[in-house]
């Protein structure tokens, strides 16, 4: 082999040992609460209440600050709900749990101004999952987790490369029917959930990496003029 060759292969090793490695990044919420259909949300209050309470309807959002995880990309997420957070009321003993991207503003969610607007928007847009819950009426909340959806990706992925990192999931019970059917009745946890992202740093160029690429450049001028001499 000769020596161009050889560094051409030299060079295809380091840049092949500079493959970056998946990296798991989880956070909590910094902010949880619910949204009545009448616009109404107290800045306080971090119950996660969703679905139907008598004449009311309730969606909720959980909301996370993503600062930690800005330089990587995002390839899989999944939100997880914390247990023993509320109870879950329903006559039918499943329903099924809508997750939706979240257009208005964290600060205006979070400050309980968002108003009706804010409420539609917690469960309409792009779908981020949905989950069937089944457990029997009355009986306190049990942990779970959804994977979220390519939507959802790109969503974190394009926040990741801008300067406002808040990162917001709406949720509405996709199933009701009565007067009585919601998921973490009574809550009140503060975090209420977790974020996970399966990440990939970009990758790194070897510091040595430069240098060799010009070396390659002076040993292919050097060589074309080697055969025009010959």
């Amino acid at each position: 082999m000769n020596v161009f060759k050889s560094a051409v292969l030299a060079a295809a090793l380091i840049l092949g040992g500079a493959a970056a490695s998946a990296a798991t990044f989880t956070t909590n919420t910094y902010d949880n609460g619910w949204y009545r259909n009448d616009g109404i949300h107290g800045p306080t209050n971090t119950n996660i209440i969703t679905g139907v309470s008598g004449s009311f309807s309730f969606r909720s959002f959980f909301a996370f600050n993503l600062a930690s995880a800005v330089g990587q990309t995002v390839t899989s997420a999944k939100i997880s709900f914390f247990g023993a957070n509320g109870s879950f009321v329903s006559p039918l003993g499943t329903e099924t749990l809508g997750l939706f991207d979240v257009g208005t503003s964290a600060a205006s969610i979070v400050n309980g101004t968002a108003g009706t607007a804010g409420y539609s928007d917690l469960g309409s847009g792009n779908s981020y999952g949905t989950h069937i819950y089944s457990a029997p009426s009355g009986t306190l909340m049990q942990a779970f987790s959804v994977s979220l959806t390519s939507a959802a990706l790109t969503d974190i992925n394009s926040l990741l490369s801008g300067s406002n990192y808040d990162f917001l999931i709406g949720s509405h019970l996709l199933t009701v029917g009565s007067t009585a059917e919601r998921l973490w009745s009574g809550s009140g946890f503060l975090p209420a959930a977790s974020l996970t992202l399966e990440t990939t740093p970009p990758v790194p160029l070897p510091a040595g990496l430069p240098l060799l690429l010009a070396g390659l450049g002076a040993f292919g001028i050097a060589a074309r003029r080697k055969r025009k001499a010959a």
